[in-house]
């Protein structure tokens, strides 16, 4: 039998860390805007905007551009990943 191979970390979707270090993510297509909006909902602050990966990884913008492009998410390496560059 083959071993089932392990596939390359790609985005799944936007993510914010609000300032209890809780993580708040919505599906694709959201924006990191209605997340912010579900935040002050409430009663929290974003801290750090980012981005989910399929291993349910939070990383930041920088991180996520990385991830993107070798994942074959984008055509080229993006320095602060957007939810524009995915969806």
């Amino acid at each position: 039998m083959a071993a089932t191979k392990k596939p390359k970390p790609h985005i799944v979707a936007a993510a914010i860390i609000d300032a209890n270090n809780k993580m708040h993510t919505l599906p694709q297509p959201a924006r990191h805007a209605s997340i912010r909006t579900q935040i002050y909902a409430q009663d929290s602050v974003p801290k750090t905007e980012g981005f989910l990966t399929n291993e349910n990884d939070f990383v930041d913008r920088g991180e996520a551009g990385e991830i993107a492009f070798a994942a074959g998410q984008t055509r080229h390496r993006i320095g602060q990943l957007t939810t524009l560059d995915l969806w």
